[in-house]
């Protein structure tokens, strides 16, 4: 296991840290908080109109448009959701769609660290950036574990390299943003020294007719320890 730089990598492996990062958000909390938030209040209510189907022994041809509107609804909150998700990847993360992604982390105020096994498939990621290079304060942004590699320590081992860069870089403060049902990041990141701010922001995306998602976020900061000052 190792921990690479971004422009330390080959290009095969800047192709697949591009598309795992990706896939890693689409399928996390904005799909699944989506499919939750509407498939439950659907499938009971489906539950109740099959109840009433068979209480009071209605004709079979209203079974059929009962199941046929549930597939036709339940797809439709799964497409919802895989586009909700992707327009949160997008917003958040424009750099990775942008044909100079690798001059965006060439710069040297930006960086990507990546966590590889010996087969190099990729077991985390995290980025740190800066909107300009005379901020005095450095943003901790897309900080992705896998699945299987989670409390193996590997978390703890990019956000070490990610604080090293930015107080040898001398900045004054990391910052970060996360979502508020993130429960154990937050943990994380309170036991390394990071605090939480009072307040949250919130936005909605919605798709059609649907409710959307609420994303309410936290800002979180560290400052630059004494010694390092």
């Amino acid at each position: 296991m190792k921990v690479l730089k971004y422009h330390e990598c080959d290009a095969a492996l800047k192709k697949k840290i591009k598309y795992w990062s990706f896939r890693t958000y689409i399928f996390s909390w904005p799909y699944q908080h989506f499919i939750l938030r509407h498939t439950f209040p659907m499938f009971y209510f489906y539950i109740g109109l099959l109840t009433l189907f068979l209480y009071y022994k209605l004709d079979w041809n209203l079974l059929f448009c009962i199941i046929g509107s549930y597939v036709i609804v339940n797809s439709y909150i799964h497409v919802s959701a895989l586009y909700l998700a992707v327009k949160t990847f997008v917003s958040g993360h424009p750099e990775i769609f942008e044909e100079d992604i690798d001059d965006y982390f060439q710069k040297d105020y930006n960086e990507m660290f990546v966590c590889v096994n010996k087969e190099n498939s990729i077991l985390g990621c995290v980025a740190m950036s800066k909107h300009s290079p005379d901020d005095t304060s450095i943003e901790l942004r897309r900080m992705r574990v896998a699945r299987r590699a989670r409390g193996s320590g590997i978390a703890q081992l990019l956000l070490d390299k990610a604080e090293e860069f930015a107080w040898s870089r001398g900045e004054n403060r990391i910052e970060l943003t996360t979502s508020l049902a993130q429960f154990a990041a937050i943990k994380f990141y309170k036991r390394n020294g990071y605090i939480q701010a009072k307040y949250a922001r919130e936005h909605d995306i919605t798709f059609g007719f649907l409710p959307g998602i609420r994303r309410r976020l936290v800002i979180m900061h560290k400052e630059c320890p004494a010694h390092l000052g």
